[in-house]
């Protein structure tokens, strides 16, 4: 008989809690906590046997095994007292082979860091030096009262700095998280296997199977799908929308399609987007999913092609009638249909059916039905609507119109709403769009309400950068074109020079999908230099501008325009036959796509084909 007991020693029990680092192996526990006069501590783990001390009835106990082995480190698995007493009352399931797999997998989590504090150390760092930089900005803008305008632009780099400090921060506790979140690791088919099998037990093994059980694995998959596409698409890599498929493939549900929908808006890939929306349209939906599908579907189609941008709001509103009976809230929304059906003809230049439709909206919203529950939302799609036809009626020339509803949206945005600014900045830009444009001569006026644009878009954009960067680029673009009609040349190149730091950050922060803010600057440049009589620096500027727009993915029609738009200017700046057909005839290629019947590339389409019947 072996004289050695079979018995873990202390030094042995250490070792197998520091291997753990102090978590029990199978639920994750932590197995040393303080005690009460935070002078020593109080340990709830054991060490346990893998393969058992003692014979008894042991079934993990192995014969031939001395007992030299059986009290050594590599037959010890460390655990809390209950999973030690689970283990020992289920030896059926927790066999050798299961234990030495549950240990091994407990290590291998140590070891990929899932229990480091280097994320909070990181992010302890990114905050001292967001402090730090937040204490130049205030440096910098002591300076700025006493100093030239040229601190402006560094304080805008240093923001931007800021900006992808908080973001770096922001990814490493996105990721921290997703590591911790509670992914149910053991499933049970060796159970079911087993129950079946072995036992013939085959009505406790359809328990296992149930339909709703069934559901919920497809569920818990989905999300470990959506889970590995969120990772991915933190990395900025293209595999998140292979997962993001493959989660809406093992459960067909609108919740998780949405996180498709969501990564293809963020990425700018509106032709994926619609095709995948109308593939979702053809599934069993009810009424509500159908109709924010096809609202959705409308937005996604302004952008790409405006007649079938119509065709899906009024789905969307017919589908809104067969539920405004039963339900008045529906009015709201109906209301704010009519309003992006009457932009989406404003559009495609059909002013009459666009001014028709707003009309509609407004006698929604003065009949009385809708109700005033939330009349915030009521509100904001009403100075919304006025915004829309203050658009339609600059595009008739009739600015005194215009100026009417732009001022009542603008009212209503500062007094009956709270959204940080967005909708009464966006306003703005329409205001400002009648500079130049009526005979108002209160330049004043104009320039102190580009300004507040420029300001509330970048408290929007410091929030949230990906959503608002074309925004903000674009108030800053028209404070050049402002500065340049009033002849002030310096403050002209200021905000082209503020526009492009923050472009330039941006394109290399999110990579492909965003060169068109560059480009939109330098069209502005080429512009200038047109004016002031250089032809060789305008070519430069669009030839800058072109490549920008060559690098980057034609979603939608308006892009395309402005690229074919800069085309047709190149080629009027440079005498090279060649050059110019080259370029038109690949031009022309690109521009096929998205051609239909009263768009504005239609428009430029056949000036392209003029244009190459004169080469």
């Amino acid at each position: 008989m072996d004289a050695i007991s079979p018995d873990f020693t202390e030094k042995t029990k250490k070792i197998l809690a520091k291997m753990a680092s102090e978590r029990c192996c199978l639920c994750e526990e932590i197995t040393s906590i303080p005690n009460s006069s935070d002078s020593n501590y109080v340990r709830i783990g054991e060490a346990a046997h893998i393969s058992g001390a003692r014979k008894s009835s042991d079934l993990r106990f192995i014969e031939n095994l001395t007992n030299e082995d059986r009290k050594n480190h590599t037959n010890g698995i460390w655990l809390c007292s209950n999973c030690h007493t689970t283990i020992d009352q289920d030896e059926i399931f927790f066999t050798i082979d299961k234990l030495h797999k549950i240990r091994a997998e407990h290590y291998q989590r140590i070891r990929n860091g899932r229990y480091s504090k280097s994320s909070f150390t990181k992010i302890d760092e990114l905050n001292a030096e967001i402090i730090k930089l937040n204490q130049k900005i205030k440096d910098k803008e002591k300076l700025l009262q006493q100093s030239d305008k040229i601190f402006q632009i560094e304080i805008t780099d240093l923001r931007m700095k800021i900006q992808n400090l908080i973001q770096q921060k922001e990814k490493l506790w996105e990721d921290y998280n997703s590591i911790l979140i509670n992914i149910e690791q053991a499933d049970q088919f060796d159970e079911i296997y087993r129950l079946v099998f072995e036992e013939n037990n085959l009505e406790r093994a359809l328990e296992y199977l149930s339909d709703d059980k069934l559901e919920k694995e497809e569920k818990k998959l989905a999300r470990q799908y959506i889970l590995k596409a969120d990772i991915f698409k933190l990395q900025n890599k293209k595999e998140a929308a292979q997962y993001y498929r493959k989660a809406y493939a093992v459960h067909q549900s609108f919740n998780v399609a949405k996180f498709y929908i969501r990564y293809l808006d963020d990425i700018r890939n509106f032709n994926s987007l619609a095709e995948f929306m109308i593939e979702i349209l053809e599934t069993g939906l009810n009424i509500e999913d159908r109709i924010a599908l096809n609202g959705q579907l409308g937005t996604i189609y302004s952008k790409i092609n405006p007649d079938l941008a119509e065709k899906y709001y009024k789905t969307a509103i017919n589908l809104i009638d067969q539920k405004i009976e039963h339900d008045p809230h529906y009015y709201t929304l109906k209301a704010g249909f009519l309003n992006y059906l009457g932009a989406s003809y404003k559009n495609n230049n059909n002013l009459v059916a666009a001014l028709s439709a707003c009309e509609e909206s407004l006698t929604i919203f003065i009949s009385g039905k809708i109700p005033l529950e939330d009349k915030e939302i009521v509100f904001y799609e009403l100075a919304a609507l006025y915004n829309t036809i203050a658009r339609i009626y600059i595009l008739n020339q009739n600015y005194v119109e215009a100026e009417q509803y732009v001022h009542l949206a603008v009212k209503i945005a500062k007094e009956k709403i709270n959204d940080e600014g967005e909708l009464l900045a966006t306003i703005y830009i329409n205001f400002c769009s009648l500079f130049n444009l009526s005979n108002s001569t209160d330049n004043k006026a104009f320039v102190e309400i580009v300004d507040q644009t420029i300001s509330i878009f970048t408290a929007l954009y410091e929030k949230n950068p990906l959503q608002f960067v074309e925004k903000l680029v674009a108030s800053h673009c028209k404070k050049a074109e402002f500065s340049f009609a009033l002849n002030h040349i310096e403050e002209f190149h200021h905000h082209l020079a503020v526009s492009e730091i923050i472009s330039q950050q941006f394109v290399e922060l999110h990579q492909k999908g965003f060169e068109f803010l560059l480009s939109e600057i330098y069209i502005r440049r080429a512009s200038f230099y047109i004016i002031s009589g250089d032809s060789k620096m305008a070519s430069e500027q669009v030839d800058k501008a072109l490549l920008y727009f060559e690098n980057s993915q034609f979603n939608d029609s308006d892009t395309i325009s402005k690229y074919a738009s800069l085309s047709l200017l190149k080629c009027r700046l440079t005498d090279n036959r060649d050059q110019k057909k080259n370029l038109l005839v690949r031009v022309k290629q690109k521009m096929k796509p998205f051609i239909n019947n009263n768009s504005t590339s239609l428009y430029i389409y056949n000036e392209i084909q003029q244009e190459l019947k004169k080469i």
